[in-house]
């Protein structure tokens, strides 16, 4: 279970909370149950046959499906009807952003006007916003916000929630980084911009929410498409990813952000899995960083400036205390945070202020001025003594945050995310003012934003070619791996110039089976230029057990598109488990191009089951019904779930079996034999699997 973690920034990323979610009577758990007719009488024939079960939503866009409510029962007596293609449960979403709690400090901002160096601006281009809502009156958004709808409430004014009922702040911000046209400026200043309002209170929402905002965006004719949400599965073919691919293929570009749940492999969720979704990863751009250096005990304690940045910056000497005095640092904790009390009715001032993030309150702080900076935990600097540590100031190169989720997607092995955008300290518009926010939320905006500048700049190139000019043109990040960059970090104004298009850059060759195995990507090259370009391959690093095979030199004629086999073959035997990766180099007369390649053995890191969930049914009967899905990543000889008590270490019961398991969700329910369990934190499901060949492995989820 993800916990909220108070730092420098405050971890806002998606969580389910509790893999359980008790459901009441009165709160009947909904599906979205895909149909073979027509949505429309499938909900007309379900209110007359199953007058039961409540109709909520019909998708007849983006997926062929009805969203119902009702008990376990009656979802079973409904799935025997012949018309019922599959049924899913409503997954929940959240907002995927850290809040920087620096506001006053701008130094390390990144002003998403930065990203845009051209002439262009967006004008005219569609996008549409999936999220908490917007600030209708803000002076930098309300020119350029020409529609939406919020399917929250039901209205047409998709506003944030206020303070006091889940306050949001979240699509506010992102609308800014997509098109804000004031004090500050967004990537796509001139674009018109629909909100859509699917997350509601505290920046959650579900499944029908998004797809119902997606619909919408459609029907109202978006270009694109931007979705700073997700959920923690890594699996490809959610009700979500798959509107995803649908949108696509309605001709929007759809961008979502990866996650922010790295900086392990594995971590990206979906609807960033859909095979179509242009996934964002989240790029750090360079920035000072201060730290205090213990010469002592050798150890560097990152802060965080909150006001006196000038103070901060200067390299000396300072002594740091945690009772108040005219001299010294004042370190506040836990254990004595009377001492601003102190300092407040005695109107004696510390030299500077050292406070942990989660008692940093900017209201109490805002009449002193005196230096502040917060620290994430303060253990490393308490002492038994009165001690001097010396201020350092360096500047962290770039790189890939360590919040963003990484690839590969489980169950079809794709490389993500795709590209990289700024997503660390972003300075945007928020309700009534402006923030800095972390997150692949606030990468996302970024694409969106360029995607519209090289709609307006390139009008008569399609789509496919938009897309692929970012990724051909993205700048590979040094020594970072291509499931955490895919491409590399977006150049636009290079997109725009480009005369060679590389359509499917990221080269994913899955996971390898057979003991002799051979797999072949298509590559399409296309030259828009006028003149014919010559390209020639630079052959990977020689590895055991791995051959490639690669043509030799071969020409692009102008105007011209080419297809050229990248085929990998692969002796198992002599080729160790794990993800194997790298990049393929191409050049031309004018340019180098680093293909990013990725294939894979069992890797033990890949979870085999994912995306676990249970809910109580309600039930008339003493025992408690339980009913759970899970997905299997790869296809799976057994798999055994048991209730483990974590307090007293036994296995308490087997609670379901599956045997011959192919790639998919599985769906079951089970009631507890020991009627005394109540299902607590202190137990957790342990999965028993074996596998094709035989071994045996064991993953648990908590409760």
């Amino acid at each position: 279970m993800r916990k909220l973690i108070v730092v420098l920034i405050i971890t806002l990323c998606i969580s389910f909370g509790d893999n359980l979610e008790t459901t009441a009577a009165e709160e009947k758990p909904v599906y979205i149950m895909e149909v073979t007719t027509s949505p429309k009488k499938a909900a007309q024939y379900i209110k007359r046959h199953h007058p039961r079960m409540e109709v909520i939503e019909t998708f007849d866009i983006l997926l062929q499906a009805v969203a119902v409510k009702g008990t376990k029962e009656e979802l079973e007596k409904l799935q025997q009807e012949p018309f019922i293609q599959s049924t899913h449960q409503n997954q929940q979403y959240k907002a995927l952003y850290e809040a920087v709690p620096n506001k006053e400090v701008f130094q390390n901002a990144y002003n998403p006007a930065q990203f845009n160096e051209t002439k262009y601006t967006g004008k005219g281009i569609k996008i549409g916003i999936i999220d908490t809502g917007i600030d209708l009156e803000h002076e930098a958004l309300k020119d350029n916000f020409q529609g939406g709808s919020d399917v929250v409430e039901y209205n047409d004014e998709p506003v944030e929630t206020e303070e006091g009922f889940g306050q949001t702040i979240h699509g506010t911000h992102v609308a800014g980084i997509v098109g804000a046209n004031g004090e500050i400026k967004g990537v796509a200043p001139e674009s018109d911009i629909y909100a859509y309002r699917a997350l509601g209170p505290n920046g959650f929402g579900t499944s029908v929410q998004v797809i119902a905002a997606m619909e919408k965006a459609l029907e109202d004719g978006v270009d694109i498409l931007n979705l700073s949400l997700g959920n923690t599965i890594n699996v490809p073919d959610f009700p979500t990813s798959k509107a995803v691919n649908k949108a696509t293929e309605h001709g929007v570009m759809v961008v979502v952000a990866n996650g922010n749940d790295g900086p392990n492999d594995w971590t990206i969720g979906a609807p960033a899995t859909a095979p179509t979704a242009i996934s964002v990863g989240a790029y750090k751009h360079p920035m000072t960083e201060v730290s205090l250096w213990n010469e002592r005990t050798k150890e560097k304690t990152a802060i965080f400036p909150m006001t006196g940045l000038e103070f901060w910056q200067k390299e000396t000497t300072h002594y740091i205390s945690e009772t108040l005095n005219y001299t010294d640092l004042l370190l506040i904790n836990e254990t004595n945070k009377t001492e601003l009390e102190d300092m407040e009715t005695s109107n004696k001032m510390p030299r500077g202020i050292i406070i942990e993030a989660q008692l940093y309150e900017e209201s109490f702080f805002a009449n002193y001025d005196i230096p502040i900076a917060i620290v994430e935990n303060a253990d490393k600097l308490r002492q038994k003594e009165r001690m001097f540590l010396h201020v350092k100031t360096e500047t962290a190169k770039e790189d890939v945050a360590p919040f963003s989720s990484r690839g590969p997607v489980a169950m079809n092995w794709q490389m993500k995310p795709d590209l990289l955008a700024p997503g660390v300290q972003i300075l945007s518009t928020i309700p009534g003012g402006y923030e800095m926010l972390n997150g692949t939320s606030m990468a996302a905006p970024h694409i969106a934003g360029a995607l519209a500048i090289l709609k307006e700049a390139q009008p008569t190139w399609t789509n496919e070619q938009i897309i692929g000019a970012l990724k051909t043109t993205a700048r590979k990040l040094a020594d970072k791996r291509p499931i955490e960059q895919g491409a590399g970090l977006v150049q636009i104004d290079e997109a725009i110039h480009t005369s060679i298009i590389i359509h499917n850059p990221l080269l994913s060759f899955g996971k390898i089976h057979r003991f002799m195995d051979e797999r072949i990507i298509e590559l399409e090259i296309e030259n828009i230029g006028d003149e014919a370009e010559t390209f020639r391959f630079h052959m990977p690093k020689k590895e055991k057990g791995v051959t490639w095979h690669l043509p030799m030199n071969f020409t692009v004629g102008p105007n011209e598109k080419k297809t050229i086999p990248i085929q990998l073959k692969m002796n198992r035997t002599q080729i160790g488990d794990g993800i194997y990766e790298g990049y393929i180099t191409l050049q031309n007369n004018n340019d180098t191009f680093e293909l990013p390649y990725m294939y894979m053995l069992n890797e033990t890191q890949q979870k085999k089951i994912d995306g676990f969930q249970i809910k109580e049914q309600p039930s008339t009967s003493e025992e408690d019904t339980y009913e759970f899905e899970f997905y299997a990543t790869e296809t799976l000889e057994k798999v055994d779930i048991f209730l483990f008590d974590t307090e007293n270490y036994i296995l308490e019961e087997k609670i379901a079996n599956f045997d011959q398991l192919q790639i998919g969700k599985r769906e079951g329910t089970f009631q507890l034999q020991n009627g005394e369990i109540i299902l607590t934190n202190r137990f957790v499901f342990v999965f028993v699997i074996q596998l094709q060949d035989g071994e045996v492995v064991y993953e648990t989820v908590d409760i």
